[in-house]
């Protein structure tokens, strides 16, 4: 399965991030880096009573290859912001999303709205580098990850004050993360395993998810009437990358559509 290419791939990068740093070193260095204040938490930017953007800054996929050929990732940022997104998704992910941590660094200097940091968490070393980099908030991923280490990590998280965004992708998973802590349940209509995208996933799962929680669609949104749809539903916020990416036009709809 593609998921295990990716996650042994990361393996070897969690190796290497060991080798250069020591536990001790990134854990002081993320201390540090909780001096820098936030206008807003991520949790605080998804809060709002209509339904909230997460702007992904995605230049590529496996599945697609390079989505954006012309990549200014400030650029896009600030587009995104001017454009009435209430937080943004930084791909770090190198190999095979075309992603780096310098540009969640870059980012985060130019713009005020909360930043998570969107890759494939399976060590707590990579939530210290999170935090470092610049991170508000981690993608913690159901399919690749057991109840304890959802609930470890969320801990060190919050700890350093990042909010947590837990991913699922079907009924088992999202019964697992109900059983955790995490209060912001995002829910990917593309099977991370097959790669096959249904925004109805979203529709149903969201049901069996309480009320308290705050709920997330994520990928497959490329329409206003896709908008329309999840809105007539308990969700929060909406996570969209290759949509806004490929379909520019989709930020106006938003400050303009009804939703």
């Amino acid at each position: 399965m593609f998921l295990d290419t990716i996650t042994n791939y990361k393996k070897t990068v969690i190796e290497n991030l060991k080798k250069a740093y020591s536990y001790q070193e990134l854990e002081r260095l993320a201390l540090q880096r909780e001096e820098v204040s936030l206008t807003k938490s991520f949790a605080e930017a998804l809060s709002t009573p209509s339904l909230s953007l997460i702007a992904e800054v995605k230049k590529g996929s496996p599945s697609k290859g390079i989505i954006r050929h012309e990549f200014n990732h400030q650029q896009i940022a600030q587009d995104f912001e001017q454009h009435g997104a209430s937080a943004l998704s930084i791909l770090t992910e190198e190999k095979f999303f075309f992603g780096n941590n310098q540009y969640l660094t870059e980012i985060q200097k130019i713009v005020t709205i909360p930043l998570l940091r969107k890759d494939f968490i399976l060590d707590e070393i990579q939530i210290l580098e999170s935090k470092v980099i610049g991170a508000d908030a981690i993608l913690l991923i159901a399919a690749i990850l057991n109840k304890k280490q959802i609930s470890d990590y969320y801990s060190l998280a919050k700890s350093l004050k990042m909010d947590v965004l837990c991913e699922v992708h079907n009924q088992e998973e999202l019964e697992m993360v109900l059983d955790t802590p995490c209060e912001i349940i995002g829910i990917n209509n593309r099977d991370l395993k097959s790669f096959q995208v249904d925004i109805n996933t979203t529709i149903t799962l969201q049901r069996l998810i309480p009320k308290e929680k705050t709920i997330v669609c994520e990928s497959g949104i490329t329409t206003t009437e896709q908008l329309s749809k999840i809105n007539q539903h308990n969700i929060h916020a909406v996570l969209i990358g290759e949509g806004l990416a490929t379909n520019p036009d989709l930020l106006h709809f938003w400050t303009s559509y009804p939703i």
